[in-house]
């Protein structure tokens, strides 16, 4: 007799290999996944602030800090771009609370950038400070360094951070200048 089949035992042998398998693959693929969307958050913030440094460089209505008593500061809104608008997770960047900041320092130019969302099935302006994801107010040079990863918050980024952005040590005490305005 001719039995071409498979016993039991080496059916589960097989399924005890195939879950070890994915025992392994399923949480390394998760991190991957998690680390590519951190890395998007970070790209989209060196874009943000290269667009501004443009911006600033091309656009004479927006005023560069001159002394260390002032700092400027352009909203996405402002940049009015279609290059950055939805974050990793395919909710809208907030235009009018994401921004990069500019302040001289020693004689050169630092940039800082903020760069935050909500989830879809809130109104950014509605949104509950649990519901932001994005970067707080991050100096762009940090933004590639060892802990850039701990810079992406996937929950509880700071959403208002542009009113509040005078209590931040590198803006504190300076004439704050928002899209070529005095801030008030």
């Amino acid at each position: 007799m001719n039995n071409k089949g498979f016993t039991l035992i080496e059916l589960l042998a097989v399924v005890v290999i195939i879950g070890l398998i994915m025992g392994i693959a399923i949480p390394n693929t998760v991190t991957m996944i998690d680390k590519h969307k951190m890395n998007s958050y970070l790209e989209d913030a060196r874009t943000f602030s290269s667009m501004v440094k443009s911006k600033l460089r091309t656009d004479r209505s927006l005023e560069m800090p001159e002394t260390t008593a002032t700092a400027s500061i352009v909203t996405l809104e402002y940049l009015n771009t279609n290059n950055i608008t939805k974050d990793p997770y395919g909710n809208e960047y907030d235009k009018k609370r994401s921004f990069v900041g500019v302040i001289l320092n020693n004689g050169s130019y630092e940039y800082y950038v903020h760069l935050v969302s909500c989830k879809l099935d809130t109104s950014c302006d509605e949104g509950v400070y649990n519901d932001w994801r994005g970067i707080t107010v991050t100096k762009v040079g940090d933004l590639g360094g060892d802990n850039r990863y701990e810079l992406v918050k996937s929950k509880g980024a700071e959403a208002d951070a542009i009113k509040k952005i005078t209590g931040y040590a590198p803006f504190n005490n300076k004439t704050i200048y928002i899209n070529g305005l005095v801030s008030s």
